[in-house]
């Protein structure tokens, strides 16, 4: 999933990203949602599932004016519940940039686990990138409220 994948550095860039995802979203494997702060369009989030293996790979992305500002700490708690509880997965994955510092401290303080370490895995911006894979089981799911 590009969204979690890998850096964007234009408003243009997310908006292509955003576009992206949304004519998957017309099956039920593919399942993503807006982010809006203020009635404004922040960024999306959603998750790539596979039933038959009860797991999913969850993406998110936000503009970049919202970085670091801690919406996918709000954002995050519905979706683990959502993927835990109501579709009744085992396992939830998530493809990092490993140098994007904000989503790996998300995720690590979520009770993910840092899985894997792939070198070169990902063609982006005519570059080769890196990407870190990040799990969790339901049975590490600790729930969180959210305001």
């Amino acid at each position: 999933m590009a969204a979690i994948n890998k850096a964007v550095e234009t408003d243009e860039q997310i908006y292509s990203k955003l576009n992206l995802y949304l004519p998957e979203n017309k099956s039920n494997e593919n399942l993503w949602w807006f982010i809006y702060k203020n009635e404004a369009l922040i960024g999306n989030f959603g998750l790539k599932v596979d039933y038959f293996h009860k797991r999913a790979e969850i993406g998110y992305c936000l503009f970049k004016e919202y970085w670091n500002q801690k919406h996918m700490s709000f954002v995050l708690p519905v979706l683990l519940n959502f993927s835990f509880n109501q579709l009744n997965l085992h396992s939830l994955e998530a493809r990092i940039n490993p140098e994007n510092i904000p989503s790996k401290k998300l995720l690590l303080s979520f009770n993910f686990i840092k899985e894997g370490y792939f070198k070169q895995d990902y063609f982006y911006n005519n570059a080769f990138m890196d990407t870190e894979v990040y799990s969790m089981l339901k049975q590490n799911y600790v729930p969180r409220e959210t305001n």
